[in-house]
């Protein structure tokens, strides 16, 4: 039907009816009815309105309202409201005024009202109080050519009142009185006030009268009279010496003064200088270098308190960590945690101290052990909450962005190591009460889980049994590539690939005593001799320093020094391996520099890292010594540190470039203009034959990049390393396996797994290799073009090759099957890590109770097999032995 004939049809009388009655009732009216109460039909109002209830509108009383409504209000000015807020002496609201003025570009006219401001502002100021309120009022008053008869003398009356005491303000009113050109009122008045003063405030005081003076001098000099000269020549030599003292005057800051007092090593002049200023509420720069003042507090300070106090002050002006994220404080942090006595109190002010400035993720893994484990309970808890509060306002003030995020990781890393040093002190209650609550943004890591969790089942008791489940969960939230088995397993692949080459003793595992050890190592530093294996140096090193002796190291240094270049190689690597497992990289650098020639490296990264650092200590070399050429695997552990210490992935992905061109040959070291000094030295040329970037330097690479831009990136880097004749070792094809089974590739995966396990079945007992892989293979595998069929898992699928082809397969460790194991385990692939585990009783046997790593990938596949149970009873660790081809092995698992 149409609209037409629909109208049509309507009641319309009816509708005229319907629409008098609503109209002619009144809103009061309508919302009785709607509320429900009943209404009778008679219409209403039945009377017209009256209009004498309410006066005339013509009445006079009325017209002055009337013109008001008809113009709006007028609006005041801005620079009015301020000072008309100024005068009523609402100084707080006055000073938000004019902090919009000065944010919206607004102009603000000079008053001598504002004097009114300054002073207000002078009155309410307490010790440590910013003087800026107090100088920006004061220049908002007219100038010297516009100034009233008698200017400031209300200023004037407050600050001689008592100037022994207000030394400083009287200076900070004289510089804007100089600046706004009361030379009389500076000179007759400021500046005598300043010579009067009382003689313990001598080192600011000949400060502020000589920039008060400097203050008076004229900015530009008058130009000169274009007439003959009334006195001698003016290019005379006479007059150069005045000349020259007449440009460029600058008016010394008074942190300044104390920057050069505290680089010449005037400790306590600095010292009594910089009570003087934070008495006067002058503001100090921040300066790296009130570290050697901090420094100097904690060795050379009267009592413990004084040290304490000496070094709060010196040490809350070192600048916050984004202005030096280098920066590490070596030299302070041996100082206050290897003391003969741990001063707590010490190490909780500097503590609190490096996370208001950023630095607690640097200090946090030496500091929070320390008190949690050390201090009593109230100490160490307040201390914790204080120590996160203040790294937060850190993160949330400079970090805005990105604090979420940094924030989470923060609190996982920190409160992690937290419970683990109570559980170790035994106070597991309170490791405990510092779990995170159900709904929390961040996870504790499995490691810190399984600690209390062990803990926990060991106690027996009940009122601890409802927390392992809680625990399980976390733990199992948190499954993720164990990257310590996979450093450990890099560290000791490029140790034994060392010795290899270097051709060292075998390992010695042998227990005896430190002076047995010391006199067989001294022996294998004699002329004639085989070197010790590094691994036996590093256990002693550890032994020995454990004792609590350290002199028979340096002396073995100078003897392997003094020896021959095998031995000095080979004790410099040992060295700096220790120093990469302390993560202390710049030491590492640093012992590369001193030692070797700087070659198979970036020479700009190196150096601009450590012209960075300054408080990595020197080794002393032997002055008849050369330095030495380094071997590839020195270089290698260059280049782990140089990534170790890159912050961003792009400048990761910028230094692999280099690695490149470097092991190209075709590496142009650019020196940067803060190297200058170096600017001409040539770049020594690697001899021929020599190596100088080895399968250990593309190591670290691996796993940053691939994080950062995918798995396939490490099918890349394998690539780039073919391309290059670099034949990659079992630790790059464990770590590319181990992401591509995390990341649920599982055919790429078990590709490599099988491509390597047909090397280990060809080859026997023998670790050369036979099975040979090309570069068209890895950048298929990057690019996921090979097919099913391309890719072998079994005997069948491959040939025999001689040992001496390159490019070759080595065969798979028990690290690569534990990291495969690992990351199925993060992509829920079950029925992957059981092939997994199949396939490596095959090759390699255990005996239950020493392996850590092993045992705790049983531990989380027994967890997901059985959801949410629980597994109360101890699980066992793994030990492995290596199984030949064709042995007869039971498992017992």
């Amino acid at each position: 039907m149409s609209s037409t004939r629909i109208l049509a049809r309507l009641p319309w009388p009816s509708l005229g009816r319907l629409n008098w009655n609503v109209v002619s009732r009144t809103i009061v009216h309508s919302r009785q009815r709607l509320d429900g109460v009943e209404m009778s039909d008679e219409p209403y109002p039945s009377e017209l309105p009256d209009r004498k209830v309410f006066e005339e509108r013509e009445m006079k009383d009325y017209s002055a309202v009337s013109a008001e409504l008809r113009s709006p209000p007028r609006t005041r000015a801005l620079a009015q409201v301020l000072t008309d807020l100024v005068c009523a002496g609402d100084w707080e609201l006055a000073n938000r005024v004019r902090l919009e003025m000065i944010e919206n570009g607004a102009k603000i006219s000079l008053n001598p009202i504002f004097e009114k401001a300054a002073l207000a502002a002078l009155r309410s100021l307490r010790v440590g109080d910013d003087l800026m309120p107090f100088t920006v009022w004061l220049e908002l008053c007219p100038d010297a050519s516009n100034s009233a008869p008698n200017p400031f003398q209300a200023t004037r009356d407050y600050l001689w009142s008592d100037p022994s005491e207000r030394v400083t303000l009287i200076y900070h009113f004289g510089m804007v009185l100089a600046k706004k050109g009361y030379t009389t009122l500076v000179k007759e008045e400021v500046i005598p006030a300043m010579e009067y003063v009382s003689s313990r405030y001598r080192h600011r005081k000949n400060m502020f009268i000589k920039n008060l003076k400097q203050a008076l001098l004229p900015i530009v000099l008058p130009q000169p009279s274009s007439g003959s000269l009334i006195f001698e020549e003016e290019d005379h030599p006479d007059y150069a010496i005045v000349a020259q003292a007449s440009i460029g005057v600058s008016h010394k800051d008074l942190g300044d003064h104390l920057a050069e007092l505290v680089a010449d090593r005037k400790y306590d002049e600095a010292k009594q200088f910089l009570f003087e200023l934070r008495e006067s509420h002058t503001h100090i720069p921040f300066s790296p270098i009130y570290q050697a003042a901090a420094q100097n507090a904690l060795q050379h300070a009267a009592t413990a308190t004084q040290s304490l106090e000496d070094f709060a002050a010196w040490f809350s002006l070192v600048p916050l960590y984004h202005d030096q994220p280098l920066e590490e404080f070596t030299d302070i942090r041996r100082l206050i945690f290897h003391a003969p006595l741990t001063n707590m109190s010490l190490i909780i002010r500097f503590a609190l101290i490096c996370s208001e400035k950023g630095y607690a993720d640097l200090i946090g893994g030496q500091v929070i052990p320390s008190v949690m484990r050390f201090a009593n309970s109230d100490v160490s808890k307040q201390f914790y909450l204080r120590f996160e509060e203040k790294h937060q306002h850190y993160l949330k003030r400079y970090h805005e962005r990105s604090a979420a995020s940094l924030w989470r990781k923060f609190q996982a890393v920190m409160r992690g190591s937290a419970i683990r040093s109570l559980v170790y002190a035994g106070r597991i209650d309170e490791a405990i009460d510092m779990l995170p609550p159900k709904r929390a943004t961040y996870f504790l890591s499995a490691y810190t889980c399984d600690v209390l969790n062990n803990v926990l089942v060991k106690a027996g008791d009940v009122k601890y049994f409802p927390l392992l489940g809680y625990l399980r969960a976390m733990r199992v939230q948190q499954l993720r590539q164990d990257d310590t088995l996979l450093q450990d397993y890099a560290q000791s692949s490029i140790t034994s690939r060392f010795t290899s080459q270097t051709r060292t003793l075998p390992y010695n595992d042998q227990s005896q005593s430190l002076a047995q050890t010391l006199r067989s190592i001294k022996t294998s530093f004699s002329s004639g001799h085989t070197p010790p294996h590094p691994s036996t140096l590093i256990n002693f090193f550890n032994a020995y320093v454990e004792s609590g002796r350290s002199r028979a190291i340096d002396l073995l240094r100078r003897k392997a020094l003094r020896s021959n270049p095998i031995a000095s190689t080979v004790f410099v690597f040992t060295q700096m391996i220790t120093y990469y497992r302390l993560n202390q990289h710049y030491l590492v650098l640093q012992t590369f520099v001193d030692n070797f020639y700087i070659t198979g490296v970036p020479r700009s990264e190196v150096i601009a890292r450590l012209k960075g650092q300054h408080d990595v200590p020197l080794s002393v070399p032997l002055s008849h010594r050369s330095k030495l050429w380094p071997t590839a695997y020195h270089t290698a552990l260059v280049w782990h540190s140089l990534v170790a210490t890159t912050s961003t992935s792009v400048k990761v992905e910028v230094l692999y470039k280099k690695l490149i061109a470097t092991a190209r040959g075709e590496y142009s070291d650019q020196l940067s203009e803060t190297l200058a000094a170096f600017s001409g030295v040539e770049v020594l040329h690697t001899p021929p034959g020599v190596n100088s970037v080895c399968a250990a330097a593309f190591t670290p690479f691996m796993g940053k990049l691939m994080r950062s831009s995918g798995v396939e990136r490490g099918a890349s880097i394998l690539a780039d390393m073919l391309e290059l004749g670099i034949q990659p070792t079992a630790y790059h094809f464990t770590e590319l396996a181990g992401y591509y089974a995390s990341t649920g590739n599982a055919q790429r995966a078990l590709f490599l797994l099988g491509r390597l396990e047909t090397a280990f079945d060809q080859q026997g007992d023998n670790e050369d290799i036979k099975m040979p892989i090309s570069e068209k293979e890895m950048r298929q595998t990057e690019t996921g073009t090979a097919s099913s069929e391309e890719l072998p898992s079994s005997i069948e699928h491959t040939r025999l090759v001689p040992a001496s082809v390159p490019n070759a397969l080595p065969v798979p460790s028990f690290v690569m099957y534990v990291s495969l194991m690992r990351g199925f385990l993060i992509s829920r692939n079950l029925d992957a890590v059981a092939e997994v585990n199949e396939r490596m009783l095959k090759r390699y046997d255990y005996i239950p109770g020493q392996n850590d790593y092993l045992d705790a990938v049983y531990s989380d596949w027994q967890m997901k097999q059985e959801g949410n149970r629980y597994p109360i009873r101890p699980l066992p660790t793994i030990k492995y032995r290596r199984v030949h081809p064709g042995d007869n092995v039971t498992h017992d698992v």
